[in-house]
């Protein structure tokens, strides 16, 4: 039904924040008595194996933009593996779900994008969902 409207991005949208909700929970109990850098490795090389596949079908072009996205991806997925060994992962989870923020910085400061004002709210509140979830 939402296909026929053009809507089928929201079940998708759906469906991926299941996933990584998913991802946040299993990634906690993964990294319990393990090394971060261990369990990035054995997480990158999974996703590779399953990845490798559809590279070999679709034979994707390496785009400056795409080796950046695959680089800034690996390095957040280290940090969030270090920091669920120290943090506890409803607050880990939290605060890296709000990496939208630094997309919008981003474009603000690369692409000259001017926010309206939902957005400002939202940097404001998410600015002070850091704060909260951080001072314990």
């Amino acid at each position: 039904m939402l296909a026929r409207y053009g809507q089928s991005w929201i079940l998708f949208a759906v469906i991926s924040a299941v996933g990584w909700g998913v991802w946040g929970f299993v990634s906690a109990k993964a990294s319990k008595g393990t090394s971060p850098i261990a369990l990035w490795a054995t997480v990158v090389v999974i996703e590779g194996i399953i990845a490798l596949p559809v590279f070999l079908k679709y034979r994707p072009v390496l785009s400056t933009f795409a080796v950046l996205s695959a680089i800034s991806g690996a390095a957040g997925y280290l940090f969030f593996f270090f920091a669920l060994r120290d943090g506890s992962a409803p607050t880990v989870v939290a605060i890296t779900a709000i990496y939208p923020l630094i997309t919008l910085v981003l474009n603000i400061v690369v692409n000259g994008y001017r926010p309206n004002l939902r957005e400002v709210a939202g940097v404001i509140v998410a600015v002070g969902a850091i704060y909260l979830l951080s001072s314990g």
